[in-house]
């Protein structure tokens, strides 16, 4: 389970598609108090929350002596809006849940996604045997540290375009590509070329996934790793940790990196 800056959960559903994912959430919130719960559409749920909030019990504690004027407080209640996303990712499905549901039906959510699992996440695909420091491929020592990216809500594009400075890799809805400096043949997808200088670049280094409304970079265990840069910030991506693309981005790989552009429909 991993949080973004604001507060927002996204929990991984693996092997599970985003409408059986949606599903098990939908029912793991039916049974939680004060917790209603309504289709915005495919892969969209809007959840209320009422509840008392902690002030009050303070308020009554400290005025109860008046006449019993404090038990007054217990009957007021709080109520919360939020959205959860759930959509298909390379390994499976990816819930994003509001902050609102923080706690017990957060808690929820994941123990009913994780038991509704029916496949375990595919390994990543490492280089092959000659891809490492005493092959071609040249290390770097300056990798930025810090905590995996957070996974934002994507925007819906129509269309993308990987632009590097030494070349474009344009993505259509449904496309996933191996970016390499030689991607391997039987890897989990079709292989495309880094444009340019690709010498810090592994044989098989991200899988990159566009279904025509997100688009998803996984790193293959690559040897000098991958890193997004967002707003200035440079995040480090995990091996294996599926990462939603936004349009701006910068992503490095190796010592190359390409912007990603999406063209709304």
């Amino acid at each position: 389970m991993a949080e973004t800056r604001t507060g927002h959960r996204s929990l991984r559903a693996a092997g599970l598609a985003a409408e059986t994912a949606t599903e098990l959430a939908r029912r793991a919130l039916a049974d939680q108090a004060g917790i209603e719960v309504r289709d915005l559409g495919p892969g969209r749920l809007g959840v209320t929350r009422t509840r008392r909030p902690a002030w009050a019990l303070v308020a009554c504690g400290a005025t109860v002596w008046l006449a019993g004027l404090g038990l007054l407080f217990l009957l007021v209640r709080h109520t919360e809006a939020g959205e959860i996303v759930v959509r298909d990712g390379p390994f499976g499905a990816v819930v994003t849940v509001p902050p609102m549901l923080a706690g017990g039906p957060a808690e929820a959510l994941a123990s009913a996604l994780g038991s509704g699992s029916t496949a375990a996440p595919a390994a990543p695909v490492r280089s092959s045997a000659g891809d490492d420091l005493e092959g071609r491929t040249v290390a770097r020592t300056d990798l930025p540290a810090g905590p995996a990216a957070p996974v934002p809500e994507p925007s819906a594009p129509a269309t993308a375009v990987l632009r590097f400075d030494a070349g474009t890799i344009p993505l259509e809805a449904g496309a996933r590509l191996v970016l390499g400096r030689d991607p391997v043949a039987d890897g989990p997808a079709p292989g495309r070329v880094v444009p340019g200088d690709a010498s810090t670049v592994s044989k098989s280094h991200l899988l990159v996934a566009f279904d025509g409304a997100s688009i998803t970079a996984v790193d293959l265990g690559s040897t000098n790793g991958s890193s997004l840069v967002r707003a200035g910030v440079a995040t480090p991506l995990g091996t294996g940790a599926e990462v939603a693309l936004l349009d701006g981005d910068r992503v490095t790989v190796g010592a190359v990196d390409f912007v990603v552009e999406v063209v709304g429909e």
